[in-house]
């Protein structure tokens, strides 16, 4: 019970960082955000990928944070399987917004 309290506050602050990326509030910075040397070049690039990103992570937190609250007495009742839930859904959201970028801002 203790690791889905955990697991549901660290899924709350990740959502509040996202979102301000999401909100493309960030200015270019080398501290927060999706700082590649691509996106410090060009401050339309960071504010698209940015953009994309949070909104991706922002679906990958909901996502995995409605799954644990479902199925938190089943499958997902062991620490290691909530841990995965965690961390899966947002390398995917992370990797998504890499490939974006990699891209050039666009998923074509």
């Amino acid at each position: 019970m203790l690791s889905v309290v955990f697991f549901l506050i660290a899924y709350a602050v990740i959502g509040l960082a996202a979102l301000t990326l999401a909100m493309r509030v960030v200015p270019p910075n080398r501290y927060f955000g999706f700082v590649t040397p691509r996106c410090l070049d060009s401050t339309e690039l960071w504010y698209t990928v940015n953009a994309v990103g949070g909104q991706l992570i922002l679906a990958a937190v909901g996502i995995s944070a409605i799954i644990l609250m479902m199925y938190q007495g089943t499958w997902l009742k062991g620490f290691f399987s909530q841990l995965f839930l965690f961390i899966i859904p947002l390398l995917g959201a992370i990797g998504a917004t890499l490939y974006f970028e990699r891209k050039g801002g666009s998923w074509k």
